[in-house]
Order: C-alpha cells, then structure tokens, then sequence
C-alpha cells in the first residue's frame, strides 16, 4: 500500500551538516495533526547482556525497513536508537504504520524472541503538555537525507508510551497487512576499531534556553574534534575494516527477513542466493570488476556503506558512534563530566571495540542508509548510563 509523501517534510531544503541546521535554524515545528511513533525493545538491557546485541539492533533495522517500504520511500522522519527508532507520520498514514509495525511487532518475536513495543503519541498531546518537536535534515550524502529534531517532545513521547498502556498498540486494525523486509540487509561482520575503541555517546543537554544549547553542542563537538580528531578520523566504519560474512550467525537475520520465517524450503533458499551474492561481490572488489546493480558500483560498495551510514544523528539528545583511542575516551570523559557536574548536560557512553552495521536499501530508488551502533550494546547501553545520571 503506497502512500503520498508527506509535503511538510520533502519540502524542507535540507542542511549540509548537523550544526548548520541549529545555527540557519532550518527546523520546522511538527504539525499538531501528526504523530510520534516509538518502537523499542522492552527488556532490551536484560537481552544485551544475555548475548543478543544483535538482534536487539536488527529488530530496530526491521521497523524502520518495513515502513519506508510502506511508504515507498525513506524520505520522511525517523531516527534509529539502537533499541528501537522513532518515526513522525502524518494522520493519513497512522492506521497504516500502526498495522505495519504490530505486524513487524510479531515478527521480531518469532524471529528473534523479543518484544518489540510500538506506542504511537499525538503531537498535539506533546504540545499540550508543554513541550515542543522541530523538524529539519541534513543531506548526509546523495543517497541518505537524515532527519533532525530538536526540542524535548521526543523525550517526553518516550515516557508516555513506556509508562501508559493507552499509547501502546498491539493489535491490527487491518488483520491482513503484513510488513515488508524487502531491502533489510546485515551482511556484514561486527567492524573493529583501528583505533582501539569504538563507543556510543549519547548527550542530553539540560535546560530551556536553546541559544545556550546550541553554544555547549558546538563545544562538545570541539572536545570530540581535540581528543578524536577529524570526522574522518574518528568515523567508526573504515572500508579496509569492512569484511563481508559467509557464515549462516551473520546473515540468517537477512534470510528470515525476507522469506518472513527462519525455516523452510524459501528460507533456506534465500540463505544460498546472499551466500552467492556476497561471494560475487568479494570477487569483484577483488578483481575492481565494474559491475553494476542499481545505482550500485559493486566494487565499491564498502564506499557507499561509508558515505551514507547514520554514525550522527540528533533527536532531542546527541547521538554518535566514535572509534578512537582509550586515551581519547578520557579526555572526552573528563569534559563531559565537568559539564555533568555543571549541571549543563547528562551523557551516557558505552565502550566496544567494533561497530556493528545494518543496512536499509531501498528498492526502486538509489535511498539507502546504514545504521551504525557500537557492538556489545551499544546506544542501549549508553541510555542505562545515562538514565542513572538523569534519575539523581
């Protein structure tokens, strides 16, 4: 079922980088009509240290996979969490989206044994209680425009679908909807530091007044820029990193997704065909052959991972994924503590030494954008943190 794309966000001119949109303040206020969409592990804490980082990230991949398909296109408003994502949907697509995602809902439990929670929030309730929810985004490379939001309605969203039962959705108004996985890949290995350290870094700037926020965020990303240098130096996705997996622990995520099962003769099937295409793939960067797939040079296609992960987002907080050296970590630590201590800001960071890479390929487009955490629970981790800090 394809839906018209909502005018309010395609129209927006996109920022070239994160800090621009604060400063050309090229956000929009969310219309009251719409609605925030929440999806998240429940128990994902639990789950993570039961050894099932994994599958707590791809569950997240799943939910935002299923609607752009629903919605023929990635193009609308939607931040990955790690857990879970947030998504902004106009009135006429909440029905669909609801019945999309209990349905994604469903699956990530037969796949995966875990509850995905999807609680849907009236903007309007956000605005009436106070807070607010900006919109913009930034053209992060000619395959991905990322989306922004500012204020703290997200967070406030957040609460009310984790505390009260009436935002929670958990059944199909239409029981013959079925999501669709179509473009969900993860093909790839857990890619290690060549600095030592990948972390997730999650920043919470305290206080009202915006032009003071946005002053600490550019301070922060000085500190990010003193101990880990350049963006290109502290990117945590590095082509000579990238290894393509041959092994059924990596890709039978990919598999189920697609067959929408983890058995079978069709399952089974799809298994050897990414089995196959990953091996083609390997030869041809091996031997720089210049075959195309789409819009896809398959040669370089470690290069269209990089240009178009999602290692930086902003939704309210400051998310990042960083590889860099222990030492680094220290630094950066030590300045965010004084701020803590300020009483400027909470930050919760979590210490891997990989990253972990999902990818959304959408079909019939050249969209596509590739979520980045760190391994071993990356951003979920980073949120206990940083909930310990915000709760004293």
């Amino acid at each position: 079922m394809k839906q018209e794309e909502p005018n309010f966000y395609r129209k927006m001119k996109p920022a070239p980088s994160l800090m621009q949109a604060f400063s050309e303040k090229s956000t929009h206020a969310l219309p009251k009509d719409w609605f925030v969409i929440i999806t998240d592990i429940a128990g994902s804490t639990a789950a993570i240290e039961g050894g099932n980082y994994r599958d707590v990230n791809k569950a997240g991949g799943l939910a935002a996979m299923a609607l752009s398909n629903a919605f023929d296109t990635l193009e609308f408003p939607f931040i990955f969490g790690g857990d879970g994502a947030t998504f902004l949907i106009p009135p006429r697509m909440r029905v669909h989206a609801e019945d999309i995602l209990v349905d994604t809902a469903n699956k990530v439990k037969e796949f995966f044994n875990l509850n995905l929670r999807v609680g849907v929030v009236p903007a309007k309730s956000v605005y009436d209680a106070g807070y607010s929810i900006q919109v913009g985004k930034i053209q992060i490379s000619p395959y991905y425009l990322q989306a922004v939001i500012m204020g703290d309605g997200i967070e406030y969203a957040e609460k009310l679908v984790k505390n009260k039962e009436e935002y929670r959705v958990t059944k199909k108004q239409n029981p013959t909807v079925e999501a669709n996985f179509s473009g969900f890949s993860c093909r790839w290995h857990d890619v290690p530091s060549e600095n030592g350290e990948t972390v997730a870094l999650i920043v919470r700037l305290n206080g009202e007044n915006e032009t003071k926020k946005e002053l600490l965020l550019q301070q922060v990303f000085q500190v990010i820029e003193k101990y880990y240098g350049t963006e290109a130096e502290y990117h945590p996705i590095r082509e000579s990193a990238m290894q393509l997996a041959f092994t059924k622990k990596i890709i039978w995520r990919e598999a189920a997704a697609r067959a929408g099962k983890k058995n079978g003769i069709l399952y089974f099937f799809i298994l050897m065909r990414i089995f196959l295409e990953n091996l083609l793939v390997r030869l041809s960067i091996w031997l720089s052959l210049p075959i195309k797939s789409s819009h896809y040079q398959v040669d370089k296609i470690k290069w269209y991972n990089v240009i178009s992960s999602d290692f930086k987002k902003f939704d309210g907080m400051l998310k990042m994924v960083l590889s860099g050296t222990p030492e680094a970590r220290t630094g950066l630590t030590e300045a965010l503590e004084k701020w803590r201590r300020d009483g400027d800001l909470c930050y919760g960071i979590h210490t891997s030494n990989r990253a972990l890479l999902t990818c959304l390929l959408h079909a019939g487009s050249e969209q596509e954008v590739h979520f980045v955490d760190a391994a071993d629970g990356g951003y979920a981790m980073a949120a206990k943190m940083l909930k310990k800090q915000m709760s004293v």
